[in-house]
């Protein structure tokens, strides 16, 4: 051993001078060791410099070779899938069977869980989606989401999601006023939300009337005043607390021309149609109520020409709810409510007498609005001959007096709230007149410069009333101005306005189109003064405020729209 350690030093000096100059050195150290030569042999390096060694350890590669396993193949033949071509309509109550049967199947074949917990969770969830026990009829989204859901909370989210949606249009109804009305005499109207339905688009919104027991709720008739184009009607009843949506829509036969809802019953609607038929239709959920309740026929007795207009009475302690109803076949009717049937009752024929020669020719005028009072016996029945009948109902065979009213059709005739004896009357000469039925000549005349379609007194004030022509709305206060409106604002371009109706408690009013729209109106302080006042007026004090105006008038011919000068 001592021998073979100097051979083996000997031998490893060995293998590193090989590695260092030999083949073990990589190819890169010996292209630089060979320029290092070169570069000696020129004199551009020092004789003396030290070459430097890379590769420092002592590295040696070594490779086997190993059996390789060999590699097999397997293969495995089957039967192919079957295969099934299918076709079938989707639909919700599809989807709901298939479930329900899935359930069934699976109750069937004793699948159940294994906690107990978890199987009342299962049977309560069955519960409330409807999955029960009853017939078919009954298994139906709709009823499941009315267990969960009652049909008023529903509707409450809704107009409280619609109040959030329409929150700015919300704030102007209940607090805007209009700052420049500080500095000026004139008023005007913010529009705020327009009403329509699926039902009545693009028809004419041929009446509107509030409702005596909600405020807020309003009903529109729909049909066509054009004659060669009648495609059905139908009523809408919105409310202003869910812009988005009727509460509640119909579609009718024959065009709806007048609409009024029953101050005793205000679930009860009045209808008048183009045929000359009339029908009660009772708003209630849960029923049919696009079925009319009571309804007139040619068997029954119905108008023979389209009903303009349409009047609930007031009923008397143990009587029975009665309406009326104007047509121009001349007739007004008077309607009441027998058990199950729709009695009808003549109260006045308009009779006109033309005299040629020695003979008379017995007419009747064509009825197109009349105005009653509940405390009086007087009516008044406008024409389409522009005349205003004053009648009785205590003897119809005979009028009392007539007024030459308007040389076209009377569109509108309307008792005041405040005073006994005066009423306004509007027609297709473009004039509004203001007037005392005791006194043959109007008190005052308002040329609006187009065919005026409605006319109504305000509720809250006897000295204002609004009017409205094809595409403006006008606002009258007498007590501040007897020739010029307060208030003169265009509402719509190509559209055409028909009605206009006061809301009874809020400053605010709503007008329709043609084209099935209702909007409403927020009035600025200007046109409601009175409403601004703590304690408003008491009944006599805005009676002799219009009756001082009316009073002041007669004595002096009417003017139309011309101030007087300066010095009167």
């Amino acid at each position: 051993t001592t021998e073979e350690k100097p051979e083996a030093e000997d031998k490893a000096k060995e293998d590193e001078g090989v590695g260092a100059d030999g083949a073990g050195e990589p190819k890169e150290d010996a292209v630089q060791a060979k320029d290092a030569d070169g570069e000696d042999e020129d004199g551009e390096e020092d004789a003396g410099q030290a070459k430097p060694l890379r590769n420092q350890f002592n590295f040696s590669e070594r490779a086997s070779q190993t059996a390789n396993h060999g590699t097999t193949s397997r293969e495995v033949q089957t039967d192919p899938a079957s295969r099934l071509t299918f076709s079938h309509n989707v639909t919700q109550w599809g989807i709901y069977d298939a479930y329900v049967a899935h359930l069934e199947k699976r109750s069937a074949q004793g699948v159940k869980s294994k906690k107990e917990d978890k199987t009342k969770t299962k049977k309560k969830t069955k519960k409330a989606i409807g999955f029960d026990d009853r017939g078919e009829e009954d298994r139906s989204p709709w009823s499941a989401a009315a267990k969960v859901v009652s049909l008023n909370d529903a509707k409450k989210l809704e107009r409280m999601v619609n109040q959030n949606t329409f929150d700015e249009i919300l704030h102007d109804f209940k607090y805007w006023d209009d700052p420049t009305d500080d500095v000026k005499a004139e008023g005007s109207v913010l529009p705020l939300w327009k009403f329509s339905g699926e039902h009545v688009k693009k028809k004419t919104v041929t009446g509107l009337a509030w409702s005596p027991a909600y405020s807020d709720q309003f009903v529109a008739s729909y049909g066509s005043y054009d004659f060669l184009n009648q495609k059905g009607g139908g009523i809408g009843v919105y409310t202003l607390k869910n812009p988005s949506a009727p509460e509640f829509e119909f579609s009718t036969d024959t065009g709806a021309m007048c609409v009024d809802v029953c101050a005793d019953e205000p679930s009860l609607l009045a209808v008048g149609f183009y045929d000359g038929s009339v029908a009660v239709y009772q708003l209630q959920y849960g029923t049919d109520f696009a079925k009319p309740l009571y309804a007139s026929s040619a068997d029954t007795g119905k108008h023979t020409d389209p009903v303009w207009q349409i009047k609930w009475q007031q009923t008397e302690e143990g009587g029975q709810r009665s309406f009326l109803s104007v047509s121009s076949d001349g007739m007004v009717f008077v309607w009441s409510l027998v058990r199950n049937e729709l009695q009808r009752a003549e109260l006045t024929k308009l009779t006109a007498v033309e005299k040629h020669a020695e003979d008379a020719v017995f007419a009747l005028n064509s009825g197109t609005c009349f105005a009653f009072k509940d405390s009086d016996h007087l009516f008044l029945v406008g024409t389409e001959e522009g005349l205003i009948r004053k009648c009785s109902k205590a003897y119809s065979s005979k009028y009392i007096s007539t007024f030459e009213a308007h040389t076209a059709a009377v569109y509108a005739v309307q008792w005041s709230p405040f005073h006994d004896t005066a009423f306004v009357s509007c027609g297709g000469d473009w004039l509004v007149k203001i007037w005392d039925h005791t006194y043959d000549k109007p008190c005052l005349v308002f040329d609006l410069g187009d065919p005026v379609a409605d006319v109504t007194w305000s509720p809250y004030s006897s000295t204002v009333f609004a009017a409205v022509t094809h595409n403006t709305i006008f606002v009258f206060d007498l007590a501040q101005s007897k020739y010029e409106p307060i208030c003169k604002q265009v509402l719509v371009k190509k559209n055409k306005l028909t009605h206009i109706a006061f809301n009874p408690k809020f400053p605010a009013v709503i007008v329709g189109d043609d084209r099935g729209n209702a909007q409403c109106l927020k009035l600025s302080p200007n046109l409601r003064k009175i409403l601004k006042e703590k304690k408003p007026p008491a009944p006599e004090v805005q009676m002799q405020a219009l009756a001082k105006i009316l009073e002041l008038m007669k004595d002096t011919p009417p003017v139309v729209e011309q101030p007087p000068p300066a010095a009167e």
